[in-house]
């Protein structure tokens, strides 16, 4: 008995530390950054090269790609998962993303239509998730279109162009 309760002191012990060490750890940590992003956020470098004639010149660095349509598309496909019932009907998927000199075309699924249903806050609502979704890509405005063709309801045209900001 003397050795179990001896036991149980040292574990409670441990966890009494570990919860005060590990709050001020995890308050100094930088939040996770994903390869993406970090693509994005890194600087070029220049690379000193030598020339036909033997002179050194600095070559120019590659230009980064823009962050994938996948990418584009997977924020989204989150969304609707976090959001599906609440602010998006359910069942709703995304069927294609299209970007295209900042304009950014997502094309939903028929589901999306019964967003009329749900109130007019509540579309106001899924369109500025969908806002915030985007911010973070190289987009300015979004469209929505369901199966390919422009939709739009009373209270909102979701075919006409919004400001992502």
């Amino acid at each position: 008995m003397k050795a179990s309760f001896g036991l149980m002191l040292a574990r409670a012990i441990l966890v009494c530390g570990a919860a005060v060490a590990g709050g001020s750890y995890f308050a100094t940590q930088k939040p996770a950054v994903s390869h993406a992003e970090k693509a994005v956020k890194e600087k070029p470098v220049h690379k000193s090269v030598k020339g036909e004639e033997g002179e050194e010149r600095e070559e120019e660095p590659a230009k980064r790609p823009a962050p994938q349509q996948a990418t584009i598309r997977e924020a989204i496909a989150q969304l609707l998962k976090n959001e599906g019932g609440q602010l998006f009907p359910k069942g709703t998927r995304v069927v294609g993303v299209n970007l295209k000199e900042g304009l950014a075309t997502l094309d939903f699924s028929e589901e999306f239509k019964q967003i009329e249903t749900m109130g007019e806050s509540t579309e106001s609502e899924a369109q500025k998730a969908i806002i915030g979704a985007l911010v973070r890509f190289p987009v300015e405005k979004a469209r929505v279109v369901v199966e390919g063709k422009p939709y739009s309801s009373a209270a909102v045209d979701w075919s006409q162009p919004f400001a992502v900001q």
